[in-house]
């Protein structure tokens, strides 16, 4: 009998398991590569993490899933290093454009002077915000 059940401390080998069967569906279906997920941080004198981005590269594509960078550091361009870190990183290993989401109290503004350019935006979300696709070709 199957089961399905909610994950409250989700567990990251668990996780694992769903991403290497939708590699190895993409692998059988089109040939594609497995995904690669990248973490860059930011640390401080302490050795404290203070910002980074992250996300994953897929079939061609660097994916930016998030970018945070601690209050006291913003304005000093270490948003900008990290995106082009991963950029830099994801061009290295074949990929061709990159791609991210923001909301529209972030960062459509920085990721424009990054030069990526409005795919898409979204509507209906809580206090009528509005998220933004993003995308800038190589």
């Amino acid at each position: 009998m199957i089961t399905i059940e909610q994950a409250i401390d989700i567990n990251e080998a668990d996780v694992k398991i769903i991403n290497k069967g939708l590699d190895a569906n993409a692998m059988q279906l089109r040939g594609q590569k497995p995904v690669e997920f990248f973490a860059f941080f930011m640390r401080d004198e302490k050795n404290q993490i203070v910002g980074g981005c992250s996300g994953f590269m897929y079939y061609g594509c660097l994916y930016l899933d998030q970018l945070w960078i601690d209050a006291q550091y913003r304005g000093q361009d270490y948003g900008s290093k990290l995106v082009r870190a991963a950029e830099q990183m994801a061009h290295s290993k074949g990929c061709t454009f990159s791609t991210t989401e923001t909301m529209d109290w972030e960062g459509l503004d920085f990721y424009k002077k990054l030069g990526y350019y409005l795919e898409s935006e979204q509507h209906g979300y809580t206090n009528d915000a509005v998220m933004y696709r993003l995308r800038k070709d190589w």
